[in-house]
């Protein structure tokens, strides 16, 4: 179903350039003038998300955004607050902190940065109603467009994305890290990400393969002659062509690896479309690297976990494993898997591990993954209906209908004004179920898939036409929604946002404070959705004491607050608010947010050594905390 986006503000100006970035994004946008009409419309049209600007009549964003979360699923709705007030310090406070709003942008609204909003939205994700980092049916091929991963999730996503039969893109996200990767042909064409530690630029820098002075000087390049990065280092003898494909190619990868290791993130699968570049030598071969990754990053207690839920299913044959990667990665487990693919026709997933042992559970989890095998009936079942597009085509509008109908209220649900009579509302249901019923009277059957969406479906248009059939239930269910109110930068900046931050790292490491926290606001300014420049910002401000130590390290808790929720999985900002907490004495947070830290990344040495300091005042050691060393 389509995304739908509702935008409040008065000035008509404002809301044609919102309202053609928010098409451009593929979203349905309803538009208001003031604060009851937005609301109203909140009701009525059941938006995603809520772009409304500071100053709206009548009351201000604040009374619109109290009123929303107020009321029934208002909670979940996203908040994007616009503003034309210079600084608007205070404004984004509010907005993030008290009302829970995504971003404050300032107006005029950049495009780049409102769309980077807009796609790292986690409730845009269809799958938002699965527990914690869930993915739910993955292995049994009923799987969502969108949705939310973990850890020991995301290579059931990536497969799925793999193995689509049209070029598709997939979108990760988590806090404001957004990485975009692009299949094609059960390869990985390519893979970008909206964070600059992740460019070619900074892989080059980090690895010692160009210099300080080298990196800045090309950024030079970069901003003012519109160069490529690695045109510009090799146009200073920095490197060579050579050096730059192989660190494209590695650069690409590493970007594709780092998502295996978050905690959690959301994902949104979409239409193909021609990625920036390409990888020198052609695109990767998405399988090999899905089976590097599990070797590498993965162990055997979630793949347990996984064939579990599947044990008792039956298992048959999706390919031929004769299109096995041909690679020595594989090593012995080639033939292994080869072994365990002749005897899998016939059986189920539990009498397969039973006859070939706990060490195949990788080797069957990886081949249910690329789809050498297949789990379930249904899975079957759904895997042949790309033999005929209009019935899957019909399975997938009511898998998507009904996720839609979960995450609205019953007057949206059947396209109804909140003050439709008796008629309004018998009529619109007998028109949403029209396109549901299952089909009979006829030799045709449905598949099992379809039918049971169709009855869900309709199950669901039960509900809301018992409770909108008549006006007393119609103006009670009103009053339970109304709750208790009763009513990306363009390139060019980019580029100058690093160059100013590389000014503050040299300024940091020079113990120059005061510049390196001006540098360091100037990066935030020109590319408020890095995470990296955030962090930097807030340990600058931890060490510039001026006007007094109390106000900079209260300023610094507020920033890399925002450093965490911009990049959840990142250890350091959670680290560096433990040290803003260990200078302000109050050593139980300290404490807390180093352990948090850690849950994020074990070895992280710093985060140990402070906890260790900390509790030694308690008199307990790390190993009473830890446990045996390796546990």
């Amino acid at each position: 179903m389509q995304n739908r986006i509702l935008i409040a503000d008065a000035d008509p100006n404002a809301r044609k350039d919102i309202v053609a970035i928010v098409e451009e994004f593929g979203a349905e946008c309803v538009q208001a003038t003031n604060n009851d009409e937005a609301f109203r419309s909140f009701l009525e049209f059941g938006p995603d998300m809520v772009i409304v600007d500071s100053l709206i009549p009548r009351k201000g964003a604040f009374e619109l955004i109290s009123r929303i979360r107020k009321s029934a699923g208002g909670d979940k709705v996203g908040i994007i607050v616009t503003s034309a007030i210079s600084g608007g310090g205070e404004i984004r406070e509010e907005a993030i902190s008290v009302w829970k709003a995504q971003e404050v942008l300032n107006k005029p609204i950049k495009k780049a940065l409102l769309l980077n909003q807009l796609n790292v939205f986690p409730g845009f994700a269809k799958g938002g109603d699965a527990p914690d980092g869930g993915v739910i049916g993955l292995l049994t091929g009923v799987v969502t467009e969108t949705g939310n991963f973990n850890r020991h999730s995301f290579p059931q996503v990536f497969s799925y994305a793999l193995r689509s039969k049209e070029p598709r893109r997939l979108s990760v996200y988590h806090g404001n890290v957004q990485k975009m990767l692009f299949f094609s042909g059960g390869k990985l064409a390519f893979a970008n990400s909206n964070v600059f530690g992740d460019t070619l630029a900074r892989y080059l820098l980090q690895r010692g393969l160009v210099t300080e002075d080298g990196f800045k000087a090309a950024l030079q390049m970069v901003i003012q002659a519109g160069m490529k990065i690695g045109e510009a280092f090799v146009a200073l003898a920095q490197t060579d062509p050579a050096t730059v494909d192989a660190a494209v190619k590695r650069n690409i990868m590493d970007k594709v690896l780092d998502v295996f290791t978050w905690n959690k993130g959301s994902y949104r699968i979409l239409p193909w479309a021609e990625p920036p570049s390409v990888i020198p030598d052609g695109p990767l071969d998405g399988e090999l690297l899905l089976w590097l990754v599990m070797n590498e990053q993965t162990g055997s207690g979630f793949i347990s976990d996984a064939l579990d839920e599947v044990a008792d299913l039956p298992v048959t044959i999706g390919r031929p494993i004769e299109e096995l990667p041909k690679s020595s990665e594989f090593g012995a487990a080639s033939g292994k898997m080869a072994a365990l693919f002749e005897k899998a026709e016939g059986s189920n997933v539990l009498e397969l591990l039973e006859e070939a042992g706990d060490e195949a559970k990788g080797l069957l989890y990886y081949l249910i993954l690329c789809g050498f095998l297949v789990v379930g009936d249904d899975a079957a079942d759904y895997e042949r209906l790309p033999l005929d597009p209009e019935l899957r085509k019909l399975v997938e509008q009511a898998r998507d209908k009904l996720e839609w109908m979960r995450t609205r209220n019953y007057f949206q649900l059947l396209g109804l004004p909140v003050n439709c009579n008796d008629e309004a509302v018998h009529a619109a249901y007998l028109k949403q179920k029209a396109e549901f019923e299952p089909i009979t009277g006829t030799d045709e059957v449905e598949p099992e898939a379809l039918l049971t969406a169709k009855r869900a479906v309709s199950q669901v248009l039960e509900r809301a036409v018992g409770v909108l059939e008549d006006s007393v239930s119609r103006r009670e269910y009103l009053a339970s929604l109304m709750g208790e109110e009763q009513q990306s930068a363009d390139h060019a900046e980019m580029m100058k946002a690093e160059a100013s931050f590389r000014e503050g790292v040299s300024a940091l490491k020079a113990r120059l404070w005061a510049l390196a926290y001006d540098k360091f606001r100037e990066a935030v300014e020109l590319n408020p959705i890095e995470p990296e420049y955030l962090l930097y910002l807030g340990i600058a401000r931890m060490h510039e004491k001026e006007p007094s130590e109390a106000e900079a390290l209260a300023t610094a808790e507020k920033i890399l607050t925002r450093a965490h929720l911009a990049s959840p999985n990142n250890a350091e900002p959670l680290y560096q608010l433990g040290k803003v907490y260990d200078m302000m004495r109050d050593s139980e947070r300290a404490e807390d947010y180093c352990r948090r830290a850690l849950v994020c990344d074990f070895h992280h040495e710093r985060a140990k050594r402070l906890i260790e300091r900390i509790t030694k005042k308690k008199g307990m050691s790390l190993g009473a905390i830890f446990g045996p060393k390796g546990q």
